[in-house]
């Protein structure tokens, strides 16, 4: 113990202070050098997807151009979008819930008209049902938008693909449904070739509306045409409400809402990346910050034994250097960028939809 006394008893103060200092000098060159080494990764991180490459300057420029139009669009109708607001994938799978439950019901017809298996006349029946329910959407779209408040005239294309489409709608349930009661009665396998010249001999000879209404006195018809039309009257209504009443607002907003999302999927990479980064370098940046503090509380230590007055450096905090050090402890700064924007229906109804800058 003696001896432990003795010898720390001769070490030299200055010379601890000045081992210390050398110490704290390290540590602070150690953790520039770590901010440095980020900074540069981060920077290549911006040049490869970020903002600074030509993906996502290509995007926002995009995004600017679709914006100023939209603004420009809303200032002539002087409201926001009007439309019933449907994900895309949610008007699929109620187009193809409504296909698959029409495809049994048409697919008789097709058994007769195909004479082939089972599954062929599934196809086919369903293919069909989706063909019809596209069309009743167009239909309902274009009724939806007969007249142009931005152009304050009547869009003719969409008057007359809206009628003509209700003619084929209405033209191609008749005869599923003319031709559904003439098999039920047990006429003779058509095929696909004289098929429909043996429905239009019968239309030729009673008439269309007398053909139509007698067709509704066979249950299996009366049942064909009620799950058709109630299908293309349910896809029409959501063509004309899931549209804006005015053809080019829609189609401003549509393309907007498309460079937001894409811009915002680039910033939602951007920041990923940018998060892992920063995460790679906080273990070591935290390391060199403790070191450095222990060697500045020594030389704390060390100026207070010796007398000596603290200097700006003795009470320089480190950690003040590093702006990101709270981006390193968020789990996802993703989410700070894409998760930042309203619910999409409150963005569309009303017509404010940004991603963050």
């Amino acid at each position: 113990m003696a001896l432990q006394a003795r010898g720390r008893a001769t070490v030299n103060p200055r010379e601890e202070l000045a081992k210390w200092m050398g110490a704290r000098q390290k540590h602070h060159s150690e953790y520039i050098k770590l901010l440095t080494d980020r900074k540069n990764e981060l920077f290549n991180v911006e040049l490869d997807h970020g903002p600074r490459s030509d993906i996502y300057i290509g995007a926002q420029r995009e995004f600017e151009r679709h914006d100023q139009q939209f603004d420009r669009l809303q200032a002539v109708v002087r409201r926001p979008i009007n439309n019933l607001n449907i994900a895309p994938w949610i008007f699929w799978l109620l187009a193809l819930g409504l296909a698959i439950l029409e495809a049994p019901v048409n697919k008789f017809l097709f058994d007769y008209a195909i004479q082939g298996t089972n599954l062929t006349s599934y196809l086919v029946s369903t293919a069909f049902a989706i063909l019809l329910l596209l069309l009743a959407h167009l239909a309902g779209r274009c009724l939806r938008q007969i007249w142009s408040e931005y152009r304050r005239r009547v869009v003719w294309s969409n008057l007359i693909i809206a009628c003509l489409g209700v003619a084929v709608l209405a033209i191609l349930i008749s005869i599923l449904t003319i031709g559904r009661a003439r098999y039920s009665a047990g006429a003779a396998d058509p095929g696909l070739g004289s098929l429909f010249t043996d429905i239009g001999g019968q239309v030729s000879q009673h008439g269309f509306f007398t053909s139509l209404f007698s067709a509704f006195g066979d249950v299996s018809a009366l049942i064909l045409f009620t799950v058709n039309f109630g299908g293309v009257i349910i896809a029409m209504l959501l063509g004309f409400f899931s549209h804006d009443p005015d053809k080019d607002f829609d189609h401003s907003e549509a393309a907007l809402k498309k460079a937001t999302r894409r811009l915002n999927k680039l910033q939602s990479k951007y920041a990923q990346s940018r998060a892992k980064v920063i995460r790679k370098f906080t273990p070591d940046l935290t390391g060199a910050s403790r070191n450095f503090a222990d060697a500045n509380n020594k030389i704390i230590e060390m100026k207070t034994l010796l007398s000596e007055p603290l200097d700006e450096w003795d009470r320089f905090v480190l950690d003040d250097l590093d702006t990101l050090a709270e981006e390193a402890m968020e789990d996802d700064v993703g989410s700070q960028l894409a998760g930042s924007r309203l619910p999409p229906s409150e963005v569309t109804k009303g017509a404010n939809i940004r991603p963050l800058r």
